[in-house]
Formats: structure tokens, C-alpha cells, sequence
């Protein structure tokens, strides 16, 4: 079951929505990992997020960089490369520094590793419904005082 019809347009925007992201993810792999940055491109179809009622639906992808870019300054050139994306750095169990980028509700995470250097990226869009929920809101029966 889907839930109920599809929101008029909704599906369109999504896509929009993940072609912008994954141009700039793309572009940033490129300007990253010159000549040898991986294939990040928009997925046919979109990727169920949530069961809910209704479903929502995202466009993410992760990548491997094999061999990794390395090399001193690299995190901080994702960081100027991500100007206007709210920024945040984490560390890993593995040691790893995690560059996550925000901007809007699309999502990028970046992995650099102390001794291998960026390893892995992601990409996310925003969740959307792409569809009307399928059931009406239930009607509580009314119990009165007695």
C-alpha cells in the first residue's frame, strides 16, 4: 500500500530537490579527489525514508573514495569548498574526523580518516511524502458520564 493519492507535484520536487544536491556532491567530489572522484549520481527512484502513514521518501547516496584523496588541509578545503552549508565535526570510534553539512534539510556527510584521508562520503535530500495518507483520521466512539 502507498497510502492514498499522490500529492500533485510532490514527486517533481523531490527530484529537483536530490538533482541540485547531487550536482554540488558530484562537484565537490571532483574538486576533492581531481580525475578519480566516484560516480555520485541521482538514484532512478527515490528511497523509502519512513513507513509511516504516509510514507516519506529521500534521495541519498554513499560513496567509497578508492584510493582515498589524502594529503594535509584536506579537510579543511571540504570546508571552504562547503561555504554557506552549516558545518559541524564529529569523531568516529575509528578515529575519523566526520565533516556533516547541512543546508536546508539536505544533508552531506564527509569521512577523513587520520591515516587513509577521506574515505567516505554521503548525500542525503529531505524526507517527503509523496502521497496523501490513506486513512481517515478514526472517529473515537464518545463515551458519556453515567
Amino acid at each position: 500500500m502507498t497510502g492514498g493519492a499522490e500529492i500533485p507535484g510532490a514527486r517533481e520536487e523531490l527530484r529537483r530537490r536530490g538533482e541540485r544536491l547531487f550536482a554540488e556532491f558530484a562537484a565537490l567530489l571532483e574538486a576533492l579527489a581531481p580525475g578519480r572522484a566516484p560516480v555520485a549520481e541521482l538514484p532512478e527512484h527515490p528511497d523509502l525514508t519512513a513507513l509511516g502513514d504516509p510514507r516519506t521518501f529521500a534521495y541519498y547516496r554513499q560513496v567509497a573514495l578508492d584510493p582515498p584523496p589524502n594529503g594535509p588541509g584536506l579537510l579543511e578545503r571540504a570546508e571552504s569548498l562547503l561555504a554557506g552549508w552549516r558545518l559541524a565535526r564529529d569523531r568516529s570510534d575509528s578515529g575519523a574526523v566526520v565533516l556533516y553539512a547541512q543546508r536546508d534539510a539536505s544533508k552531506l556527510r564527509l569521512h577523513f580518516h587520520p591515516v587513509r584521508g577521506l574515505t567516505l562520503c554521503r548525500a542525503d535530500t529531505e524526507s517527503m511524502a509523496l502521497h496523501e495518507p490513506a486513512l481517515e483520521t478514526a472517529q473515537l466512539p464518545q463515551y458519556s458520564e453515567k
